[in-house]
């Protein structure tokens, strides 16, 4: 059987965090050495990234998706989009960021990184004026 993440897109609006949306599929399927630099999942991280859990600020998003997963769901954490980013550009083949960049520039999209393309940009956008984080778990 297989693992898989699901994940929230946050962000901090005053002290509040605010789900902007899920997540669904944020790169192309199972992609198992990012679920292990993310939070130790299927494999041990070459990072201290620990699983974090449900942060207890998190969005009421996050926390009714998570919660409808009524104790199936695992590894619960959250990372910052630069953590995020930092552990997708660790593990994806090289050939796969050479072609996400050349794709970007011609302003073109794989559909598998799509929604990778619209966080990256999202985050570049802004991420001097605001705070972005993803809230994540796994199911079996």
């Amino acid at each position: 059987m297989g693992c898989d993440i699901h994940m929230v897109l946050e962000r901090k609006h005053g002290n509040k965090w605010v789900g902007l949306g899920e997540v669904d599929r944020p790169v192309s399927a199972r992609n198992y050495a990012l679920f292990t630099e993310l939070a130790g999942v299927r494999g041990e991280s070459s990072t201290e990234l620990p699983a974090r859990g449900i942060p207890a600020d998190a969005s009421d998003l996050a926390a009714m998706l998570y919660e409808d997963w009524d104790g199936d769901a695992h590894t619960p954490s959250y990372v910052s989009m630069d953590e995020f980013l930092s552990a997708w550009i660790r593990v994806a083949a090289p050939e796969k960021k050479a072609k996400w960049v050349a794709d970007k520039l011609e302003g073109q999209s794989d559909t598998k990184y799509t929604l990778l393309l619209e966080l990256f940009s999202i985050y570049m956008d802004d991420h001097k004026e605001a705070e972005y984080r993803l809230v994540f778990w796994f199911d079996n």
